[in-house]
């Protein structure tokens, strides 16, 4: 595995992380009333949980499910891009101070093969 091909798999994951944690937040804080424990479970799960106990619930109450799981979903994609936006950028500053003297691989190559075109 390539350092760039970890380096992406780490910022996917990270932002998965804080996707799900801050789904998970928000979802508990905005339950309807009246869920039981096991749709309660499910919604705190996943939006995959939560729209499967909104569909054995009756309308209003089903409804009012979907309506704070996808807001919760909404809040955790959001909060994933930003979080995954700041690590990017910082990698760049860091690359960009840190490495700012190695050169391509392709640039040491070039002056050989010109000598030898000549």
């Amino acid at each position: 595995m390539r350092a760039s091909d970890a380096t992406c798999n780490s910022r996917m994951r990270t932002g998965d992380s804080v996707g799900i944690a801050t789904y998970r937040n928000r979802i508990n804080g905005n339950l309807p009333e009246g869920l039981s424990p096991e749709a309660t479970a499910a919604a705190s799960d996943s939006i995959d949980g939560a729209l499967a106990a909104a569909a054995n619930l009756p309308d209003a109450l089903g409804e009012q499910l979907v309506s704070a799981a996808q807001a919760a979903f909404s809040g955790g994609l959001n909060m994933a891009a930003v979080v995954s936006a700041v690590v990017a950028g910082l990698a760049a500053i860091i690359v960009a101070t840190r490495l700012h003297h190695v050169r391509p691989a392709g640039e040491a190559q070039q002056p050989a093969q010109e000598a030898h075109a000549s």
